[in-house]
């Protein structure tokens, strides 16, 4: 949509480029129910009404000010945002947590462009144009619990963020419900307006379904009021948490070592009966790299003191996977009282001499053997709330998890489907994760120390409970779960078999050849991969019961790894055998087929079937239609949790051509003589900066193949990049190379290259 009148609902955003399909995000609003995905700006604020924002890099000071955020999930992998007012050079900086940041204010007037540049985990940056508005209502920005949270702890804290500062009087206008009751309590507002925390008379029942209402009586302090209200319903589970640790806006700190800005996440608590748990997220925005672990102890001396210790649990740099790091945090009060909260760096514990996490926690030192005093560093934003007898600052809304096995020995790894946070659950030969219906297990096939036996196993999505359902002189892999969580399909020793998920009982053959098997969501067919009707394997449908087999695809370069979408209309598969696939869909029928991309293995669908992740050097993500292919890290098979919330996806806005080197014929082994260039632009002609670029080279890269000077790129300000090509051995041979827009904002699969070997 493209009227001016669909860019006046973006939630008081005016799109610069909106409207034009510069970066568009879809507009969400807040509605009857709360969506992630919307960056939000103001209408201006006299400075005078403003009240002190959270700490930032840079401080307003003209007459009118506005207040700029993004909700969780506009830029999923983002980890520091600069918000720049065009007209006037002024800046603030903004440190992110799920793919978004609460308010911050910045001077401005109304028609001011304010840019937007997020630093992507992974290296490069995403910029997004907003327009200062007129007029503006207020609008929520986030809610905690999320809506749709489950096992939600009986004195958990209970917030409302806005996208401006609220009228203290109207604070009555949130309201936490029990069916129509309401439930006894009050809502304090913070000293900058933005945050309302509902605080309960007593505990939450157990086990219990409750809704946030905010109304329309919530109003700005103009007195504008929330366009619509806005709803967040979660249930209780029975846990108490009797102390916590965290961040609840995201910490920046200056790195003293190369005096750039890195940001620090982290949220742990201690249960009532000693447990902790929490996770902890560091991102250095000069470099992309982000390391993310979890939490295993922390000890609050004095109240507002505190030592935390976890285990890294993904990183860039796959060495530092299981390195347990330490550090010091000091809360000195809400941001408005003028004095920074103090965080350490991040410690190896065992290389600075300290011990284990445990002996960290346990010992609260002041320094190390090696590097002395663990320095306390002032934030220049963020806040950091130690509670040692409470919940923490509630987190961010929770997304949707991407289970995956790691190369090249196996062990299966779960990361946010954002490409953020993530936990190791196992470390052996494992493979082939997939979820249980409900997102509460996983199920995954380990190979034997020889690797002439594979067995299914099944364990708890936190790393609980592993147990092995499947022994003996077999060959289990590939296990699927069936739509009611009753059943595992799998593939044993050339054919296809079920067995009850619980226990691995009452083993039943369904076929005799057969692999990656898939259930139709109704439970009542199992699609899966043969090559029962020659040498070329192909995709086939049959009922749950092994009968009525029908074959759907037939192609020459073999059919496999099919997988079900969630709304039961399309299979994707991949054709062509590793190395050398794509991703295509197909019909249950037979009919509808469609090529995705133009490389890819192993596809998974997102819980809503409107994304498709698959495996190419690593995870990636790519509409159904083939646009907005996006790279989400590192592993292999890949499987995305059915349950949770879906990752915003950059709105796709630029096309790929080839723009040179096309064509060309070689002598074998020798570098063509011109390089292989690609130009990225806008639907104006308008050439795109900073697009990522895969390149791909089918069946490349050993010494007598055909290989690249760089597998990725970046385009230049003319909207170019290249790559230089060597060809193989192998003559004559015709060579088909493949490259893509990789960040999220190409509309295409793609272009091939192609090139001529010749003795």
């Amino acid at each position: 949509m493209r009227l001016a009148a669909a860019c006046a609902v973006l939630l008081g955003v005016a799109w610069v480029g909106g409207c034009q399909d510069e970066h568009p995000v879809g507009p969400t609003g807040t509605g009857a129910t709360l969506r992630p995905g919307v960056p939000i700006v103001s209408d201006p604020v006299p400075a005078a009404l403003a009240r002190a924002a959270s700490r930032s890099v840079s401080q307003a000071t003209g007459t009118d000010v506005v207040y700029v955020s993004l909700q969780p999930g506009t830029v999923p992998n983002g980890g520091l945002a600069t918000i720049r007012n065009t007209r006037t050079g002024s800046s603030v900086t903004a440190a992110m947590d799920a793919g978004g940041f609460d308010p911050v204010q910045i001077d401005a007037q109304a028609g001011d462009v304010l840019a937007v540049q997020v630093e992507l985990a992974g290296g490069g940056t995403q910029t997004l144009t907003l327009r200062v508005p007129v007029t503006h209502r207020p609008g929520v920005v986030r809610t905690d619990p999320p809506p749709g949270k489950r096992d939600v702890p009986l004195n958990a804290r209970i917030l409302v963020v806005f996208s401006e500062p609220i009228n203290p009087g109207t604070v009555g206008g949130i309201r936490l419900l029990r069916g129509a009751a309401s439930i006894a309590g009050h809502t304090t507002l913070s000293a900058d307006g933005l945050r309302a925390e509902f605080q309960p008379a007593g505990p939450l029942a157990a086990n219990a379904g409750f809704a946030l209402a905010i109304s329309t009586d919530v109003a700005d302090v103009s007195g504008d009021r929330l366009e619509q209200p806005v709803t967040a319903e979660f249930a209780t589970g029975s846990t108490v948490i009797a102390a916590s640790v965290a961040t609840a806006q995201p910490a920046l700190i200056t790195d003293p070592f190369r005096g750039d800005l890195r940001t620090f996440v982290m949220s742990a608590i201690r249960q009532n009966d000693g447990r902790v748990s929490g996770t902890f997220s560091i991102f250095y925005p000069a470099t992309g790299v982000r390391v993310f672990g979890r939490v295993t102890c922390f000890t609050i001396v004095g109240g507002k003191a505190a030592w935390i210790a976890g285990v890294v649990a993904g990183a860039n740099d796959t060495t530092a996977i299981g390195q347990e790091d330490g550090w010091r945090a000091v809360d000195n009060g809400p941001p408005e009282g003028g004095v920074p909260d103090q965080l350490s760096l991040a410690d190896p514990l065992a290389a600075d001499g300290l011990g284990t996490a445990q002996n960290f926690c346990a010992g609260t030192p002041l320094g190390s053997p090696v590097n002395g005093v663990l320095t306390l560093r002032n934030l220049i934003g963020g806040d950091i709330v130690v509670n040692a007898s409470g919940p923490p600052p509630p987190p961010t809304e929770r997304m949707s998890e991407i289970a995956f096995a790691v190369w090249p020995n196996g062990g299966i790894q779960v990361i946010n489907a954002d490409g953020t946070s993530g936990r190791v659950l196992t470390t052996a030969a494992d493979w082939h994760p997939t979820w249980s219906p409900d997102g509460a297990r996983l199920a995954f096939s380990r190979l034997s120390n020889n690797q002439s036996t594979s067995a299914i196993y099944g364990i708890n999505a936190d790393g609980s409970g592993l147990r092995q359902l499947t022994s003996g002189a077999v060959f289990d892999a590939h296990p699927a779960w069936s739509p009611d969580g009753s059943r595992l399909a799998f593939y044993r020793d050339g054919g296809i078999s079920v067995m009850n998920a619980s226990d691995g009982s009452g083993v039943t053959r369904l076929t005799d050849s057969g692999y990656n098997p898939t259930w139709s969501p109704d439970g009542t067919r199992i699609a899966f991969a043969s090559s029962r009707s020659g040498i070329t394997s192909a995709i086939y449908v049959m009922s749950a019961d092994g009968s009525d087999v029908r074959q759907l695809t037939n192609d020459p370069g073999g059919d496999y790894t099919p997988w079900w979408s969630p709304d039961g209309s399309k299979i994707a598969f991949q054709r062509g055998v590793s190395g050398g696939g794509v991703i295509c869909l197909v019909r249950p029928d037979g009919s509808g087929f469609a090529q995705v991309t133009l490389f890819g293995q192993t596809p998974s669908w997102s819980p809503d079937s409107r994304v498709i992740l698959f495996e190419q050097y690593g995870l990636t993500v790519v509409n159904v239609d083939g646009s907005g292919m996006m790279r989400r890290g590192i592993g292999y098979d890949p499987a995305w949790s059915p349950v949770g919330t879906m990752p915003t996806m950059p709105q796709p806005y630029a096309s790929i051509s080839i723009a040179g080197g096309n064509g060309q014929t070689g002598r074998a082994l020798t570098t063509l003589p011109q390089p292989l260039t690609v130009l990225v632009s806008r639907d104006d002609g308008a050439p795109v900066a900073g697009a990522h670029i895969s390149w791909y080279l089918p069946d490349g890269g050993l010494p007598s193949e055909p290989s690249l000077s760089t597998y990725l790129s970046v385009t230049d300000a003319s909207g170019q990049t290249s790559v230089w090509l060597t060809l193989g051995a192998a003559a004559p041979q015709e060579i088909k190379l493949r490259a893509a827009v990789t960040d999220g904002t190409g509309r295409t699969p793609g272009v091939e290259f192609t090139a001529t070997t010749t003795p």
